[in-house]
């Protein structure tokens, strides 16, 4: 975009955070057509998501995308307003388009990992996490997420490692010192479950 197109893009979204949501909404919508629509319609999805508005936020980010089908941050956010709504099938639509478009975001794996575990997918999930682990050796939520998806597929140890992994990685990670105590509590190691 051009500098001074940016400029009220950016304009009209810090008024939608910081101000009155109706006076920001409106003036995002002001842009919503011409060569700023699609960047303002996905400001808006996120003005309305942030406000808990569900529907108005999947409709806006649905906009942006139709607007700029080759952005991967507009099927990202669509994705993440379709998983928070339940529609599980959709978000995983729409994070398959990011994965095509974008093939090196860890987050993109990670996310379709997580809506593919809800999904019931285990080993479609398990890919996804190590394609993410291949991209991002070092990230922590991918061998989070791979503690929990061997944990659902009964591995205790694969799961005990990959959560040994997270918490090298991030020593306060709460959720990975659970998935050890369901480990040790699951082979009956209660004096090692007690210590997580």
């Amino acid at each position: 975009l051009p500098p001074r197109s940016q400029a009220r893009l950016s304009a009209a979204t810090r008024l939608a955070v910081q101000g009155p949501s109706a006076e920001g909404q409106r003036a995002l919508g002001r842009l919503t057509g011409g060569q700023l629509g699609a960047a303002a319609q996905n400001n808006l999805g996120i003005l309305f998501e942030l406000q808990d508005q569900f529907g108005p936020a999947i409709r806006a980010y649905d906009a942006a995308r139709r607007a700029d089908p080759y952005v991967p941050l507009y099927h990202f956010n669509l994705g993440l307003a379709l998983r928070k709504i339940g529609n599980f099938d959709r978000a995983a639509e729409e994070l398959e388009w990011v994965r095509r478009l974008a093939p090196q975001s860890v987050e993109a794996h990670e996310r379709l990992a997580e809506l593919y575990a809800l999904l019931g997918h285990a080993n479609e999930a398990l890919d996804l996490a190590e394609s993410a682990l291949k991209l991002d050796p070092q990230s922590h939520g991918a061998w989070e997420l791979k503690s929990q998806l061997y944990l659902k597929q009964l591995r205790p140890k694969d799961a005990m490692e990959a959560a040994l992994k997270a918490i090298e990685l991030d020593p306060k990670c709460g959720v990975a010192y659970g998935h050890l105590a369901a480990v040790c509590l699951d082979q009956r190691q209660l004096d090692e479950a007690e210590k997580f």
